[in-house]
């Protein structure tokens, strides 16, 4: 606690020339014979510490407080405080003259004024004129003489609750200040009904009269009205004239200059026609120019057409004649036909003769005469005949390795059956890793478990959290991967908004998950780009980036690269220098074998903070997905060659039904040989001719289209000028015939004009006259205004008002006539009542709404009050019955009857707190004053009251000085081992009991300290005679001794006794 006093020094004070010692924390006695100083040390500590003189009784001045024969004295006090989280002490001095009765303050030292000192010593909730903390020898007699609304104001000052002692001011304030409104509200009130009263008597005559004066004032109103509309219709009326005559004019102008507008351009347009005639006929010679040569062009293609006419029907003619040739050749065919039937038939009769044998090889195969006809046929079928036994060699070869491929066969199917086992077991760990999800974080479970059900609402793919979609390598990478991205192993990642709604609105919005997610489109991993390229970053010992070390979608490591920058942290599995990486302003974040290290700059000092990587969670079952890819590779692979095992099986049937369809192939191509070499010899001669007179028509044809084409280009070229100057001349005749109707129009426009500028001048100068005439009747009613104008202001000013209510000069004239009627119909009144009657309504609102504003701040102040009862009742009285079981308790201990109660009173001020005890069984519980009880009972009753007090304080110290004075031994001694107990306890405030006495064989506690004061004339004398200084220590040890001895002696006696 702060604010315990560690240190008391004394200098030239009182009795003492020089006084240091140190108390301890808990309790101290200070003992010593009456006359010795003891209360000079209370004095000490209210002085040191701002007390006043008043309050301590014992002189009127500070320099009574000065030793006799010295001209100052000094107090120094010191007193525990923490400064960060450690105890220290601050010292307070303070020094005062006999001659001038000032002060001087310091503070460690420094010197400061007495309201900083008093501030300091406020702030560690010091109360030196509080009875309850500090009681000097002087008040003990007092405390028992205190009212009881003093003792409730003196124990909440103790208790040191600011917030409970604020609130009761308050309440007391409110209370006085809701009591003095009320006293005046109601005194307002009483006032208010006998004004009112007086006022309700008059007020029908007090309103004839104001009506009167009304109609007064009207008629005077109405008198400077009159010649004021009058005036106002003459202004508007010549300002409408005045407006018209410029209208005129304006007019005038206007048809003027429309009037020479239309001159010009009638002036243009004809000026512009004579122009367009002169063009158009340059028109005429140029396009009599390219019809001429268009026409001559005509009728070169009209010779060049019948030429090519010609030509085309020679070709026909040509075409007919090659008709005729294929028709040969077909009549050709027919015999070719036929002849392989022959051929046919002699085959089987060669055979039936040994020409040649079962194999179709030729018996005389030896005969070097292939030049013929049939010895060729013979020789290609031979060779067909080769390629025949070498595809039955290939089937002999299919069937030795038919049992193998069988034997392999039955190897893959064991294979792919251990790798589905593989796979079914990979299963498992993917079930293991959402078991792991559902574990740290089940509302990310629950939304995955969902998506799996519902993928079908979504128009792009939904991705699991980001723990389920990626992979590592190891657990050391998966610590790396969960580390740096965080929270994002959690995260859903979705490409598209509509996704993204739907996701949030199921999840987040209708089942109230707390999950992340996040939608990302357009995201390239080509965007990301490292700061260091990998084989730069190997030169620095990096392995590679963050990124490389994730296996999973493309979108899933864009959104990590967008959000976590997993493409800008190197990584490292084993250890190199981080220190090499310091000034390196490229690598803000690094990471090397498990330590993460983060530079940060700020006001151009560098930090780095490290933090070692914790284990991975999740990503340790991280070779599952990878794994299960590649045994399914390595199935469908297995599958691939079972299924290439199959194919082979099918080709060998399709070699043997090949070999069948050969057999029938190579007796086709035997015919279609001899059929090729009869119809090249019968059609070669005459085709060359066809084909060369072909090639002349073509030739020839199309050289007359090139020229066709050439004759064509010039003939569009003068075709399209001739029409282009044709167009041209059509325009100009167009355009001319519109001019000359415009030209038409203009003259009639501009006649219009001139008839219309004619009349607008004969109505302006009508206009002139008019507006000159009502001119004048304006100024005449003008002179009238301004001779009314001497009279009352105010009458003009409501005239001038007034006047916006009327719209011509016949209303005003009626409404004047009206108001003189209304006039003859009052009679007068006197002025003098409706003076007072005024005076007083003016009192009376005045009054209204000072009553108004007097009940505001009477309910303002009970709500305040109502407000701080909420919280100050319950807590006083909470408080009050605490302080009254520890007061009850202490006073059973010395087998009497004590209690504390709050006595509350209707006004707060008036509250108190009442100590009742009883000492004697034959009495009753009385209330604790000055005279009722003994000196005893009193000083009991006041030691056990602060004792319970003792626990709710905040003061940092207590300070009782002779309070056994007058108690018995037997009270004295249950007092003294209840002081020790309650000094005792941790945390408790610090305790000075000042004593001339005590009994023997107290109780005594090892927290506790004693102070024997040894003051006088003999106190030096060692320093003036040859005496033997007291050994105080050689002296306890001795006394221990002979204590322990004792004992010994007892245990014996008793052992022999027994």
């Amino acid at each position: 606690m702060e604010g315990k006093i560690t240190k008391i020094v004394l200098k030239n004070f009182i009795t003492y020339d020089y006084c240091e010692f140190n108390p301890g924390p808990g309790l101290n006695m200070i003992i010593g014979p009456n006359g010795s100083g003891k209360s000079s040390i209370v004095c000490g500590i209210g002085l040191g510490l701002g007390g006043s003189l008043q309050y301590l009784g014992r002189a009127k001045n500070i320099s009574d407080y000065i030793k006799h024969g010295e001209d100052r004295a000094m107090i120094e006090i010191s007193l525990s405080r923490k400064r960060g989280g450690r105890l220290s002490n601050v010292t307070i001095q303070r020094t005062f003259k006999r001659n001038d009765n000032k002060t001087n303050w310091k503070i460690n030292g420094q010197s400061k004024t007495q309201k900083e000192v008093l501030s300091l010593i406020d702030s560690f909730n010091i109360q030196i004129n509080n009875l309850c903390q500090f009681l000097p020898q002087e008040k003990v007699s007092e405390f028992a003489q205190m009212s009881s609304t003093e003792l409730l104001n003196a124990t909440l000052q103790a208790i040191g609750n600011n917030s409970l002692n604020k609130q009761y001011k308050e309440l007391i304030e409110n209370q006085e200040q809701r009591n003095a409104l009320q006293t005046e509200l109601k005194r307002n009130e009483d006032l208010l009904s006998k004004l009112k009263f007086q006022n309700d008597g008059i007020e029908k005559e007090v309103s004839r009269y104001k009506e009167r004066e009304t109609i007064l004032r009207d008629v005077k109103v109405m008198e400077v009205l009159v010649p004021y509309v009058k005036y106002r219709e003459k202004t508007n009326e010549w300002k409408e004239l005045r407006k018209s005559v410029k209208d005129y004019k304006k007019n005038v102008e206007d048809l003027i200059d429309e009037m020479n507008k239309l001159i010009k351009d009638k002036d243009d347009k004809e000026k512009r026609i004579q122009e367009a005639l002169k063009y158009k006929e340059d028109l005429d010679k140029e396009y009599y120019e390219y019809t001429k040569e268009s026409n001559k062009i005509s009728e070169e293609l009209e010779k060049l057409e019948e030429n090519n006419s010609l030509i085309l029907m020679n070709f026909l003619q040509y075409k007919e004649n090659k008709r005729k040739l294929n028709e040969e050749i077909k009549d050709q065919e027919r015999i070719i036909d036929e002849l392989k039937n022959k051929i046919n038939d002699k085959k089987r009769l060669l055979i039936e003769q040994g020409v040649i044998n079962e194999n179709g090889v030729d018996i005389y195969n030896n005969n070097d005469n292939i030049t013929t006809e049939i010895g060729n046929i013979q020789y290609k079928l031979g060779k067909e005949r080769e390629k025949k036994l070498d595809i039955d060699t290939k089937m002999r070869s299919l069937y030795n390795d038919r049992n193998e491929i069988k034997h392999e066969r039955n190897s893959l199917n064991e294979k792919i059956e251990n790798l589905q086992n593989k796979k079914n077991n990979l299963d498992d760990m993917t079930k293991q890793r959402l078991n792991l999800l559902n574990h740290y974080n089940s509302h990310a479970y629950e939304a995955n478990e969902w998506l799996k059900s519902h993928r079908s609402l979504f128009k792009m793919n939904v991705f699991s959290p980001v723990a389920i979609e990626i992979n590592t390598n190891n657990k050391e990478e998966a610590a790396v991967v969960e580390n740096t991205i965080g929270s994002s192993l959690y995260m859903f990642v979705t490409l598209c908004k509509e996704d993204y709604e739907v996701f949030t609105n199921e999840l987040i919005d209708k089942k109230k998950l707390r999950i992340s997610v996040v939608m990302f489109n357009n995201l390239k991993l080509s965007d990301f780009k490292a700061p260091i390229p990998k084989e730069e970053l190997k030169k620095y010992g990096f392995d590679c980036y963050v990124l490389d070390l994730i296996q999973g979608p493309t979108e899933i490591l864009n959104v990590l690269c967008k959000i976590n920058k997993i493409h800008l942290i190197p990584y490292s599995k084993r250890e190199i220098n981080a220190n090499t990486f310091d000034n390196n302003s490229i690598l803000k974040k690094y990471i090397i074998n498990d330590i993460e290290y983060t530079k940060n700059i700020r006001y151009n000092l560098l930090s780095i903070r490290t933090r070692k990587l914790k284990e991975a969670n999740i990503l340790s079952f991280n070779d599952s997905t990878a794994q299960k890819n590649e045994i399914e590779k390595e199935i469908q692979e297995n599958e691939q060659k079972k299924e290439s095992n199959n194919v082979l099986k099918e080709r060998r049937t399709e070699i043997l039904n090949e070999k069948k369809e050969y057999n029938k192939l190579s007796t086709q191509y035997e015919i279609k040989l001899i059929e090729y070499n009869l119809s090249i010899m019968s059609r070669s001669s005459q085709l060359s001719t066809f084909d060369h007179e072909k090639e002349k028509f073509q030739n020839e044809y199309n050289e007359n289209l090139k020229i066709r084409e050439n004759l064509l280009t010039q003939y569009l070229k003068y075709k399209n000028k001739s029409l282009e100057k044709f167009n041209q001349k059509t325009n100009v005749v167009i355009k001319n015939m519109q001019d000359e109707i415009n030209i038409s129009n203009i003259e009639n426009k501009i006649q219009v004009q001139r008839k219309k500028i004619k009349e607008n001048k004969e109505e302006c100068a009508k206009m002139e006259d008019k507006r000159n005439h009502v001119k004048q009747e304006a100024i005449k009613t003008y002179n009238e205004i301004e001779l009314l104008k001497s009279s009352d202001q105010e009458i003009l000013k409501l005239a001038i008002i007034k006047a916006n209510e009327f719209d011509t000069l016949d209303e005003v004239n009626q409404k004047f006539a009206d108001v003189k009627l209304n006039l003859e119909m009052i009679s007068e009144i006197s002025v003098s009542i409706v003076n007072d009657f005024e005076k007083r309504e003016k009192e009376i609102m005045k009054l209204g709404a000072e009553i108004k504003r007097t009940k505001e701040k009477i309910i303002n102040h009970d709500k305040k009050i109502k407000q701080n009862e909420k919280s100050f009742i319950p807590k006083i009285k909470d408080i009050i019955n605490k302080l009254n079981e520890k007061f009850s308790e202490s006073f059973e201990k010395i087998g009497c009857v004590g209690e504390i109660k709050l006595d509350e009173k209707s006004e707060y001020k008036n509250w108190g707190l009442n100590i009742y005890v009883k000492f004697r069984d034959t009495d009753n519980l009385q209330l604790l004053t000055g005279t009722r009880q003994s000196g005893g009972e009193r000083s009991v009753s006041t030691i056990l009251f602060l004792m319970s007090l003792q626990s709710f304080s905040g003061s940092p110290f207590r300070v009782v000085d002779e309070i056994n004075q007058g108690m018995d031994s037997s009270n004295e001694r249950l007092i003294h081992d209840q002081l020790i107990e309650s000094a005792s306890k941790e945390g408790t405030s610090q305790y000075f009991l000042v004593t001339p006495k005590l009994l023997p064989d107290l109780s005594y506690n090892s927290k506790m300290k004693v102070f024997c004061i040894f003051n006088g004339k003999w106190h030096n004398l060692e320093k003036h005679v040859n005496i033997k200084k007291i050994d105080f220590k050689s002296y306890i040890n001795r006394k221990r001794k002979e204590k322990s001895e004792q004992n010994e002696d007892l245990q014996a006696h008793k052992r022999i006794h027994i």
